[in-house]
């Protein structure tokens, strides 16, 4: 996948109703867009959070998330990117289908077995908040700046946005870095509330691990006993007795 696949699929998100050529355009400017807000977001206060609204009909959602791509939708997606990308193309009806079969992977759904046949039981409260979250990043991917900006990215939408927009999640992770090295440069810090945005997006623990000690040198090799290298001139020189001698 490419940076730009991944721009555009952050622009018209994973059930576009319509693409046209100026969402292609718009993509153009996504990677400067979030390199711009990830410089200020080293120095930026904290951000208060903006609240997911809740979705509606979370079961119709399902539906088209869990459908095959709609060919009459296809074909007007590819008319907007234009016949002379077909790389293009390929990689954005991939990240389509990359972003629908995550979402529907993670779907909260139990089904039980009572004695009357299979039962869908309506996910759980923090279940459902968990997997709104998630869609939220991965339909509109500055919903993650949002969220780094109010340090409250959580482990399920880093991971979500990290295996749906491979390329722009390096592309934030890299600008990330030179942004606090221009920092540090500065003899200024990001602080252990960013630190731990950025570990988290990164896929580490919210807090630094101690390294493990390096592993000891191997012992030397003991050098095998040798008693002639021991033995003194004397032993060496003489020469044994002829036992015949005595008698």
């Amino acid at each position: 996948m490419s940076i730009r696949s991944d721009s555009l699929l952050s622009v018209s998100g994973v059930l576009p109703a319509k693409l046209a050529p100026k969402h292609v355009l718009a993509s153009t400017k996504v990677p400067d867009a979030f390199a711009a807000r990830l410089a200020k977001w080293t120095t930026l206060p904290q951000q208060p959070f903006k609240a997911i609204p809740p979705l509606k009909d979370m079961d119709r959602l399902f539906d088209k998330l869990a459908a095959e791509l709609d060919q009459d939708e296809v074909a007007v997606w590819l008319e907007a990117i234009g016949p002379d990308d077909p790389e293009l193309s390929g990689e954005y009806l991939d990240g389509i289908s990359r972003a629908r079969d995550y979402l529907v992977a993670k779907w909260p759904r139990v089904v039980i077995d009572d004695g009357m046949g299979p039962e869908v039981l309506p996910p759980a409260f923090d279940d459902e908040l968990t997997w709104t979250s998630i869609y939220a990043v991965l339909d509109d991917s500055e919903r993650l700046l949002d969220e780094l900006e109010a340090w409250t990215l959580t482990p399920e939408q880093a991971l979500a946005f990290r295996v749906v927009f491979p390329s722009l999640h390096g592309h934030v992770i890299e600008s990330l870095k030179a942004a606090a090295a221009a920092l540090r440069a500065k003899g200024q810090y990001l602080g252990w509330e960013r630190l731990g945005q950025l570990r988290i997006l990164q896929g580490l623990e919210p807090e630094a691990q101690p390294l493990p000690p390096p592993p000891a040198p191997p012992a030397p090799a003991r050098a095998k006993w040798d008693p002639a290298a021991e033995a003194t001139h004397g032993q060496i020189t003489e020469k044994p007795r002829d036992p015949e001698a005595r008698r």
